[in-house]
């Protein structure tokens, strides 16, 4: 659930020096503009579905207005966007529901017979399969592997740099104290992880789907609670999870070498972002 805002060291043109690669360009998926990307095949989907015999318009859901800065491998929590935001999930929440009212493929589909309608998500989606293979479609046709492979690694390979970290006797040191910092402000979390993650996880899909403004308010009040929890309860340790964090990030990039590279080459193809 970490967001990104910015490439750090960025050339005038907002390019990544390339000398060598760091965490940020591991955060950034090396300053790629990826709705450059998608929107790259999004058009090549519209393509493939004029084909079939179907409207289909490009169409790239908007980011959020406001990010966090951004953080380290210890996920620290920044204070200004914690004050006006939590960790986000209501905001989010908002922003896919946004999504998917501005879609204008929504409106398209809903005007055709439910025939129709059948024959365009085939044509979309493809006929599903039972062998675990990729179905066919315009969908699945339109995205470069190579790219989805190169993002799906980076986000492997951070995730697992923050599994080691998580498992590092210094880490669950400050994870203890911090728990029960936590439970002193009336919140019961063994970690920063399952408080976000295990916990805010099942509600937030559950407002999610429920489409209810009240619902989405009251996980924004009680994520507002945590996270301003959360952040007097870090407060004490940043700098020692931040050291912690750069021991884990150091090889992270390294390990990422051969995905951030090819994402670069993209980067020169599609452009350079400043901003997620």
């Amino acid at each position: 659930m970490v967001a990104i805002v910015a490439v750090l060291g960025a050339g005038c043109d907002g390019s990544p020096d390339r000398e060598a690669f760091t965490f940020d360009d591991v955060v950034l998926f090396a300053g790629l503009d990826t709705r450059a990307v998608v929107m790259a095949q999004e058009e090549s989907v519209a393509a493939c579905m004029a084909r079939e015999g179907f409207e289909y318009i490009p169409y790239v859901p908007r980011n959020a207005d406001t990010y966090p800065a951004p953080g380290t491998l210890a996920a620290l929590p920044d204070a200004d966007y914690v004050a006006g935001h939590g960790f986000g999930l209501a905001d989010r929440v908002l922003l896919h529901w946004t999504a998917e009212s501005d879609d204008p493929n929504a409106e398209i589909a809903a005007a055709m017979s439910p025939d129709q309608r059948t024959e365009y998500s085939r044509s979309l989606f493809g006929a599903s399969t039972t062998d675990g293979s990729i179905p066919g479609g315009c969908r699945n046709s339109g995205f470069d592997p190579d790219y989805i492979d190169a993002v799906d690694g980076v986000s492997q390979l951070r995730f697992d740099a923050a599994q080691r970290m998580e498992a590092d006797e210094r880490f669950i040191e400050i994870m203890i104290d911090w728990s029960r910092c936590m439970a002193a402000e009336g919140f019961d979390f063994g970690d920063r992880r399952i408080a976000v993650f295990d916990y805010f996880g099942p509600k937030t899909d559950n407002v999610l789907l429920s489409h209810d403004e009240n619902a989405r308010q009251d996980l924004a009040a009680e994520e507002m609670l945590v996270a301003r929890a959360d952040l007097r309860c870090v407060g004490p340790y940043e700098s020692a999870l931040a050291e912690i964090a750069a021991e884990y990030e150091d090889g992270l990039a390294g390990d990422a070498q051969t995905y951030l590279e090819y994402l670069a080459t993209l980067a020169e193809t599609y452009g350079y972002r400043t901003s997620p």
